[in-house]
């Protein structure tokens, strides 16, 4: 019969929801035993991060800040943290809401949607669909400043459907059209302090909104993007497209829908509650059955940086940085040498 020690469901806690583990964090994270090692990684609020600089302190010679630099600050912020479930989650929901540099250009505009994954990481999913919908990365990406009154453009409101809430045969192409319309007037507009890293902001354009009536997922009215959101939220379905999802990058991939029934009950009694989702997936016995466990092919943030981070290179990296004064130390890109290694790394895997 197949059954872990308290030790080994510790450790493969520590592999699919944090960022594997040294010796050191996994005699950390087992005192106290296995509900002790969940709450730890939960209640990640309270613990104060080593890593403290921002990309913003890394620009170069010419004060610009090259999108490298936002992958490497990344990496280190992986490689350090001791918040490890928080920036697994961050990893995950940057993979969910699929935006990326190729398009959105602006080094700025991408730090500032992973500040919007890590800072929402294991909080409402309402509140973090919201936050992401405005950020102007993913207006960028999906062409929301060209969504107007008269002419609106479909992009975002086909994908807010089909990847981040519903999934593909759960709306229609009416659906589609209609949500489109609601998130007329969403844009963005350049906002920063310091004008050698040009950051942006949403803004809502009245005069370029429809507020005429539409009909979206079987309800009419004069719908906003807010109140789009609001409805996907509260659909049975985007519960489930959830979970699924996160059971298949945290769990084992393809499970039944017998298997996610508890998980779905849990996440839309807590009225979609990353924190409450996760804590069920976690404390699951089927979590730690014989199916799950060694299951999943790492990704390669799984395999280099959990790899880096048990060599302690994650340590080393933000020791040196402290007390960094982006003023004083012209060449502290160097520091994040390591960092921008495996940040290669891991894109040379894809």
């Amino acid at each position: 019969m197949f059954a872990l020690t308290e030790r080994e469901k510790i450790a493969h806690l520590l592999r699919r929801f944090g960022l594997g583990a040294s010796e050191a964090e996994l005699e950390y994270y087992s005192q106290g035993g296995l509900n002790s090692a969940v709450n730890k990684l939960l209640n990640f609020e309270s613990v104060a991060e080593p890593l403290v600089v921002t990309p913003s302190d890394f620009v170069n010679d010419k004060g610009v800040l090259a999108m490298g630099t936002v992958g490497a600050w990344w990496v280190a912020k992986m490689v350090s943290t001791r918040r490890p479930l928080q920036e697994k989650l961050t990893a995950f929901w940057h993979n969910h809401f699929a935006t990326g540099a190729d398009k959105v250009t602006s080094p700025v505009l991408m730090y500032n949607q992973n500040e919007i994954f890590r800072s929402n990481a294991a909080g409402s999913f309402h509140d973090l669909l919201l936050n992401v919908s405005r950020d102007p990365a993913m207006l960028n990406y999906l062409d929301g400043q060209f969504n107007v009154k008269g002419k609106p453009n479909e992009n975002f409101a086909r994908e807010i459907m089909e990847l981040f809430t519903l999934g593909v045969g759960h709306y229609t192409e009416k659906d589609v059209q209609e949500a489109a319309r609601a998130f007329t007037g969403w844009g963005y507009r350049g906002s920063s302090t310091n004008k050698k890293l040009k950051g942006a902001e949403y803004v809502f354009r009245a005069n370029q909104h429809d507020s005429g009536t539409k009909t979206v997922l079987g309800k009419t009215g004069e719908f906003s993007g807010e109140d789009v959101i609001g409805m996907l939220c509260e659909q049975p379905q985007t519960a489930e497209f959830i979970v699924r999802k996160m059971w298949a990058w945290f769990v084992y991939p393809n499970p039944s829908s017998q298997t996610l029934v508890p998980f779905v009950k849990v996440f839309r009694e807590s009225k979609l509650d990353i924190k409450t989702l996760v804590r069920a997936m976690m404390t699951s016995p089927e979590f730690y059955s014989e199916r799950s466990y060694r299951a999943l092919i790492k990704n390669p943030i799984d395999f280099c940086v959990t790899t880096v981070r048990a060599l302690g290179i994650g340590e080393l990296i933000a020791k040196s940085l402290e007390g960094f004064d982006p003023e004083m130390d012209s060449k502290g890109r160097n520091k994040l040498a390591a960092a921008q290694a495996t940040w290669t790394a891991m894109r040379g895997m894809g």
